[in-house]
């Protein structure tokens, strides 16, 4: 072999690419599904800051003690509730004195017992329609209420003059609030149902409107509440005040002056702002439940016993500790400050569409919680949120309903008792526009009946039915909104 001359290279082995293919395989999707599953924990988390901090930046409460912070206490002389549950505590001072001094579980509530025959409240009463002439039991049993509380109802009406109202109430306890009182005012109101009824009956026309005052006031010492379940109450005594009206003016032809009165407090019955009240308030409540601890939460229907609530509040601290590790809480979390947020915008507005739209919203909100990946206490909560706007429009429905009613009332006043053809006669005179129907944003209906005439709206299933009324019962399809005269 000659000098500088180089050996022959050695053959290669071709090289094996399967283990590289089977590993850029087997990794490359895992490293993909990694990067989706850190981008949806980033953009939610992101999400929930940026919503968080808007709420924040708006004066809004975000958790409990924020709520409660808009409650604040108001001095004892101003306050309404103040002698109110002094009363209560007169009827039954066991069930109060616990719920004033945080006593859980509250003692059983001393439930008094009506006779059978009392208008409103008895077994074989409870409902009474406009037209109907009371039976003589009905008239004692009602006569033998009011005389027996008389002295207490002077002492609820001086109360309700009061300028505030602050109940005791501690929303830190979140869903555990304590709300006992919400219950008393709705069977003050009921009561002074009673004495509307009985007035009606006696021809007394002023303390027929005095007592529709009345349980307009009983309903609005809860105005300033922020939860729903207030409001709802306060819906339900309103629509009490509407009722009694409704039979006054199906019983009896008021002069102006009393129409004057009965407008007056008809008015009064608005409720602007309080569905965006109840959705700031529940969004808070709703936030709460991702900050239960262990310990709270394995106490909500747990067994009995040391033994199975540890194994409860285990059991829930792992289960909380993956979802927030897949960060399924954060996107739970998202949707719900989201879907709230939608809501609170859309109850500023006043107009049909708005009602609507906010209708669709939260069935939207509880569908996509369903779907994978599961936002599970959105599933839970979104859906008791769906009729909430339409309880709130339809009590303004109604009470729309009675002022064109009132005004109905004073077009007969002057055209010798008969009813207009159409409500374009009571402009301008009567009224300077006929309210629009907060279910489709069109003027509200009217219909001649052969005793009188009903005002209406469409009502939430948005299809004129041509004034028909919901059966006492229910178990009715098709219905509008009604404010009937018959008379």
């Amino acid at each position: 072999m000659s000098a500088g001359t180089s050996p022959p290279p050695l053959p290669r082995k071709p090289r094996n690419w399967l283990p590289a293919i089977v590993a850029m395989c087997v990794f490359a999707p895992l490293l993909v599904l990694l990067i989706v599953f850190i981008s949806y924990r980033i953009s939610n988390v992101s999400a929930v800051r940026r919503l968080e901090a808007e709420i924040k930046r708006k004066g809004e409460p975000l958790t409990l003690a924020d709520l409660a912070a808009t409650y604040p206490p108001i001095p004892d002389e101003d306050n309404g509730a103040v002698p109110l549950v002094e009363l209560w505590k007169k009827e039954d001072p066991e069930f109060w004195n616990a719920f004033l001094e945080g006593v859980r579980p509250l003692p059983a509530r001393r439930e008094p017992r009506w006779d059978d025959a009392l208008p409103l409240l008895g077994a074989e009463a409870k409902r009474i329609s406009r037209t109907m002439v009371l039976q003589p039991t009905n008239l004692l049993a009602a006569e033998a209420f009011l005389e027996e509380h008389k002295e207490y109802s002077k002492n609820v009406r001086q109360a309700l003059r009061k300028p505030k109202f602050r109940f005791p109430v501690d929303f830190t306890d979140g869903f555990g609030t304590l709300l006992p009182h919400l219950a008393q005012i709705k069977r003050e109101a009921q009561s002074f149902h009673i004495e509307a009824l009985l007035a009606s009956e006696g021809k007394d026309v002023e303390g027929a409107i005095a007592a529709v005052e009345n349980i307009s006031r009983t309903g609005s010492a809860v105005a300033a509440e922020p939860m729903l379940i207030s409001q709802l109450v306060r819906i339900a005594c309103y629509n009490m005040a509407l009722e009694a009206s409704e039979r006054l003016l199906s019983r009896h032809v008021l002069s102006n002056a009393q129409l004057d009165k009965l407008n007056a407090t008809v008015d009064e019955l608005a409720m602007p702002g309080a569905l965006r009240l109840s959705f700031v308030s529940e969004r808070a409540m709703f936030l709460s439940v991702f900050l239960l601890s262990p310990s709270a939460a394995a106490q909500l229907g747990s067994p009995s016993g040391d033994e199975a609530e540890e194994m409860s509040e285990s059991t829930y601290q792992a289960g909380t500790g993956f979802l927030g590790f897949l960060g399924l809480n954060d996107a739970d979390r998202r949707l719900m400050l989201e879907t709230m947020e939608k809501a609170i915008w859309l109850s500023d507005r006043d107009d049909a569409k708005a009602l609507k739209d906010c209708e669709a919203l939260f069935v939207e909100a509880a569908s996509t919680a369903k779907r994978l990946p599961p936002k599970i206490f959105c599933a839970i909560l979104m859906p008791a949120e769906e009729k909430a706007a339409i309880r709130f429009a339809r009590l303004e429905a109604r009470r729309r309903a009675a002022m064109v009613a009132i005004a109905v009332e004073r077009y007969r006043l002057a055209n010798g008792g008969s009813t207009p053809e159409d409500l374009d006669e009571l402009i301008p005179q009567f009224l300077r526009s006929i309210p629009s129907d907060p279910f489709d944003g069109q003027p509200l209906r009217y219909k001649e009946l052969p005793t009188g005439f009903v005002v209406y709206s469409i009502g939430p299933d948005r299809t004129d039915d041509g004034g028909i009324e919901p059966r006492q019962k229910g178990g009715q399809k098709n219905f509008d909104v009604t404010f009937v005269v018959e008379r």
